[in-house]
């Protein structure tokens, strides 16, 4: 067993697992790492074989356990994300991934399912500065994002047709299973960069003519971005107000493609400077 300690948006954990559970944990963070141990930590993680399962503890009271170490550090993975909410303070948390474009923080915003992954790891492969996958944080005040630095979840169908028409070359694959992936990006930004652009990614297999970016306006917006937010911690009435002041001066746009080519290809449009 060994303990490391890894850094967060206002969070630091501590992590005491043997090295199979670290090696998958590194996986899912392998940019958190912290040099040392901290001058404070937030919540003490234990993962442990117990008889024939993985059990998963924090603070001391056991949250799960799971037959795989796989499987126990998903229940890790799925916590580390509640306490970061928890911990936020005044920040906005969307469900969103984030990646640096030419001139600000591009948030891929929508619900589960509708792409916002996959849009996320084109702008990445298209040559883009990886921030975030399933949570972004944004300061309202300072209408900036920071960067919470997940691998990103894909479903191995997706991967295996993305290399059917184009190399993966801006990041690692791991396979953890026969039908999901991680994939780990090799360019990332470390430090909170000014919003400017919002992509709401629809996938539409069925659409006639070339991809398409919708512009909206952040009224029209308004109402659908407020249920891309997480629930606000206590004392956020003002939630829609900082939410008008995020979008006032962003771009906005919807997306809409068929396939992987489609999407790359309105994505170049919007971002032509990237070196693909």
């Amino acid at each position: 067993m060994r303990t490391v300690y890894l850094a967060f948006p206002r969070m630091t954990i501590s992590l005491t697992a043997g090295e199979e559970v670290l090696e998958k944990a590194f996986v899912f963070y392998p940019f958190s790492q912290s040099e040392g141990k901290p001058l404070f930590v937030t919540h003490a993680y234990r993962v442990e074989r117990e008889e024939q399962k993985w059990v998963v503890t924090k603070d001391g009271e056991v949250l799960d356990s799971r037959a795989s170490a796989w499987e126990a550090v998903f229940v890790l993975e799925y916590d580390i994300e509640l306490s970061i909410l928890e911990q936020r303070g005044d920040w906005l948390a969307i469900h969103a991934g984030c990646v640096a474009v030419a001139d600000g923080a591009c948030l891929v915003a929508g619900n589960p399912d509708s792409g916002k992954t996959t849009t996320t790891f084109h702008l990445v492969e298209l040559g883009w500065k990886f921030m975030c996958e399933e949570i972004a944080f944004i300061d309202s005040e300072k209408k900036e994002v920071h960067p919470f630095l997940q691998t990103l979840s894909l479903d191995k169908r997706f991967i295996d047709a993305v290399k059917g028409k184009f190399p993966v070359r801006r990041g690692k694959v791991h396979e953890l299973n026969p039908s999901l992936v991680r994939y780990s990006p090799e360019l990332i930004r470390e430090e909170p960069l000014r919003l400017s652009t919002i992509l709401v990614p629809k996938r539409e297999p069925e659409a006639e003519g070339e991809a398409e970016a919708v512009s909206l306006s952040p009224g029209a917006f308004l109402t659908e971005f407020l249920g891309y937010c997480f629930e606000p911690r206590e004392g956020m009435e003002d939630l829609v107000d900082r939410v008008i002041g995020v979008l006032e001066d962003c771009r906005i746009y919807r997306i809409v493609y068929r396939d992987i080519s489609d999407c790359r290809r309105i994505l170049i449009r919007l971002f032509p400077s990237a070196s693909a």
